[in-house]
């Protein structure tokens, strides 16, 4: 229904993709890593996880405007690396969107992953140059 899917997307933005935010925008700016950004990224995941524990999608078995939206953030984790498969529910969950999307999910966020993937791996390297120069 309409006022589930604005619920999640509410969700999204103001609890999931914030703490995604919040925990990934350290990496982009040379900054040291907060392990409370981090423990507020575990819980938002933990309550995402729970969320798609007993549906295929977030409003059942069709896929919604949400599970879209969703999965671009959860994307943003993937390309840093990032744990996500502690998170069982949540990682079926994001391949059950990518399979339904297939091509459009390659076309939309695939190539995106793996630029933002060499990025991050650029960032670290330079970081970690810089600190064996000193």
């Amino acid at each position: 229904t309409r006022a589930t899917i604005d619920r999640l997307l509410q969700f999204d933005l103001g609890s999931l993709y914030r703490s995604i935010s919040d925990y990934v925008s350290p990496i982009f700016f040379g900054k040291a890593m907060e392990d409370l950004k981090e423990d507020k990224l575990k819980e938002t995941l933990d309550l995402f996880d729970s969320m798609v524990a007993k549906e295929r999608f977030l409003c059942g078995d069709d896929l919604s405007l949400a599970d879209i939206s969703i999965i671009t953030g959860l994307s943003l984790l993937e390309a840093t690396d990032y744990p996500l498969s502690l998170w069982r529910n949540a990682c079926k969950w994001m391949d059950g969107v990518k399979d339904r999307l297939k091509d459009f999910y390659k076309e939309m966020n695939a190539k995106a992953i793996e630029n933002t993937r060499q990025y991050v791996k650029f960032l670290r390297d330079v970081k970690t140059d810089i600190k064996t120069d000193k």
